[in-house]
């Protein structure tokens, strides 16, 4: 019959389907929910079997931003849209009749193509020393614990850190010129890991949640020239301090749960907090 695929994608090896996608129709929209599978970045060219005549918007999942202004050609089978999808990132597709192709005002964030359309990274500061964490002592956490280096808390040598579940405090200062604070300037601040979410807060404003790779936050409008403050809370798992009571049997647990037989002394420490490398990303976007 030669019907054409409703969905089909170029550019990258997709034979083991790590690009996947849902469509379904409304009275009013074709809609498509397309999905990264993988934990690396991919630039795909989708193509979708709609009317040639729809306007494509992205909306995102996790902000409940929709982006109006979307490039996109029409080709044989419909309409192809090249995307940059960040690891087990997603975006819903919408056709419509007709869009405004005005992004929504709160939208910060290049949904179609990231940072290679948003411009070039022309500086950075690094903030991967110097932080001040703070645990809750009743889960077994020091107060404060000066973390020299991001570290995975399984990695250090004190039994109140290595083997510590609930949430840890991060604090540190930075500075920042007036000059980079320009107004064809977004900045953003970037963690290499976070095990398992975190909550971030700049000089007092509430930035949102990171879950996923990559873990960039858009924190433009909280910065001010001179001296700025970041707070991040980040929680992880039970594992570690359920192992931890295991390995201790003489001390008294934090943990009372019928789930410990799924635990044993011998289990693994799993990865927790901020690792590897963080920064400030300051990104030209009149370029």
């Amino acid at each position: 019959m030669d019907v054409k695929p409703d969905f089909k994608v170029t550019s990258v090896d997709n034979d083991h389907q790590h690009i996947e996608y849902i469509h379904r129709q409304t009275e009013t929209a074709e809609i498509y929910f397309v999905t990264n599978g993988s934990l690396t970045q991919e630039k795909v060219t989708c193509t979708f079997r709609v009317d040639k005549d729809l306007v494509p918007e992205l909306w995102d999942a996790e902000t409940g931003m929709i982006q109006r202004n979307v490039a996109y050609s029409k080709v044989e089978n419909g309409i192809s849209i090249d995307l940059v999808l960040d690891p087990i990132a997603s975006r819903f597709v919408v056709f419509k009749d007709q869009s405004s192709g005005k992004n929504d005002a709160g939208l910060r964030t290049d949904l179609q193509f990231g940072f290679s359309k948003n411009g070039e990274r022309s500086n950075k500061i690094d903030l991967t020393k110097n932080w001040n964490v703070s645990f809750d002592t009743e889960m077994g956490g020091p107060e404060s614990y000066q973390m020299e280096q991001l570290t995975s808390w399984s990695d250090i040598n004190l039994d109140g850190v290595k083997y510590y579940s609930g949430t840890a405090t991060y604090t540190r200062e930075f500075s920042i010129e007036e000059a980079l604070l320009s107004k064809d300037t977004e900045v953003y601040v970037a963690f290499e890991g976070i095990q398992e979410m975190a909550r971030f807060f700049i000089n007092g404003n509430d930035v949102g949640i990171l879950w996923t790779p990559p873990y960039q936050a858009n924190i433009t409008q909280h910065l001010k020239p001179g001296t700025n403050q970041i707070t991040v809370e980040v929680i992880n798992t039970w594992n570690n301090r359920i192992v931890g009571d295991l390995r201790n049997p003489d001390k008294t647990p934090y943990t009372h749960t019928n789930a410990k037989s799924k635990f044993t002394k011998d289990g693994p420490l799993l990865p927790s907090g901020l690792t590897g490398k963080a920064a400030l990303l300051f990104v030209n976007t009149n370029q």
